[in-house]
């Protein structure tokens, strides 16, 4: 995959990001880390519509999961 970003330090941010609402480690994001990753990084409810819309659109095999390309995909959405 080619690298979108425009230097390391944003790619190494991005990795930190997604690990600290990756609670167990798995190297996927649930619903339920997303959901919690939301108020942690927005300080408010999550928006579930917002939530479930990103799952849909992340979660290419269908696991029920988000994995780090999945969520480097939804960033680079909104640019």
């Amino acid at each position: 995959m080619t690298n979108f970003f425009a230097t390391r330090e944003e790619s190494d941010e991005l990795l930190d990001q997604f690990r600290a609402i990756d609670k167990n480690g798995d190297g996927q994001l649930s619903r339920a880390e997303l959901m919690e990753g939301y108020k942690k990084i927005f300080g408010e409810e999550a928006n579930e519509a917002l939530v479930d819309e990103a799952m849909r659109k992340l979660d290419s095999n269908q696991s029920g999961f988000i994995d780090y390309s999945g969520k480097k995909k939804m960033i680079l959405s909104k640019r």
